[in-house]
């Protein structure tokens, strides 16, 4: 038996699929959640992008959020979803 607050046992069940491997607890939403999102940046390339943003953002002397304003942010999504 497991004891959950407010009988919510979503989370619970995300972490026993995600971390421990027990995908059979998870609810069939979760898991069709997890398929769409496997094609994330690697680490590499996450790092490589972060470093060439910081540099275009001190050589053009850009405020720091100029990447996070929507129009950037939807432009980003499309040319590297994720």
């Amino acid at each position: 038996s497991i004891k959950v607050t407010y009988h919510n046992d979503c989370n619970l069940r995300s972490h026993l699929g995600r971390v421990h491997k027990m995908r059979d607890v998870m609810y069939s939403s979760q898991r069709e959640q997890r398929a769409k999102t496997s094609n994330q940046i690697k680490p590499e390339k996450k790092r490589e992008l972060h470093e060439a943003a910081l540099d275009c953002i001190i050589t053009d002397g850009r405020p720091f959020g100029d990447f996070r304003r929507l129009g950037m942010s939807k432009f980003l999504n499309v040319i590297c979803p994720g």
